[in-house]
C-alpha cells in the first residue's frame, strides 16, 4: 500500500486494487521487464521433488433415503386431424407479412436517402466557393448563400 501512495493502514482495498491495476496497465510498467539490466538472462529456479503424504483416511456413509414412490404415467388427448383446423382465418397473414417486410425495407430506404442528402448537402455547400473572383474584381457568390440557407 505504501510503494504504491497509500498509508499503511489504509481502509478501502479497492481504491489500493485500483490503483494498483493502473500501474500495472501502464505502458511504462510492462517496458521495465526490458529495460532492467540482467532480464534478458534466464531466470533460475530451484529443483523441488514430490514428498509423498498420507493421508487420513475417513469413512463416509450415505444417507437413506426413502424409495420414490413410482410414476404414473397419462395418456395424451389424440391430435385433431388436418380437417378440423380452420385455416381460413391464417391464410391473410403471409401477404400481411410480405407487405410488413417490404414497408419496412422502404422505410429503410428512406432512411439512408435522407441521410445521404443530409452529408451530401453538408459537404456540397462547403465545396461551393464563397466569393467568385473574375481578374481583380471578387464579389460574393449568391449560390453559396442559397445553400446554406436550405441546409
Amino acid at each position: 500500500r505504501e510503494e504504491i501512495g497509500f498509508e499503511g493502514d489504509h481502509p478501502f482495498d479497492t481504491e489500493v486494487c485500483e490503483r494498483f491495476q493502473e500501474h500495472m496497465c501502464d505502458p511504462f510498467f510492462t517496458g521495465m521487464d526490458h529495460i532492467v539490466i540482467g532480464s534478458t538472462t534466464p531466470s533460475k529456479f530451484e529443483s523441488t521433488e514430490f514428498a509423498s503424504m498420507e493421508y487420513k483416511r475417513v469413512e463416509y456413509e450415505a444417507p437413506d433415503y426413502s424409495d420414490d414412490p413410482p410414476l404414473l404415467s397419462a395418456e395424451l388427448d389424440p391430435m385433431p386431424s388436418i380437417e378440423d383446423v380452420d385455416t381460413g382465418v391464417q391464410e391473410h397473414l403471409c401477404a400481411l407479412q410480405k407487405t410488413w417486410l417490404d414497408l419496412q425495407d422502404a422505410v429503410m430506404a428512406f432512411e439512408n436517402a435522407a441521410q445521404f442528402l443530409e452529408d451530401y448537402f453538408d459537404v456540397g455547400c462547403d465545396t461551393i466557393p464563397e466569393q467568385i473572383c473574375g481578374g481583380p474584381v471578387c464579389f460574393y457568390n449568391p449560390g453559396n448563400y442559397i445553400c446554406l440557407m436550405f441546409r
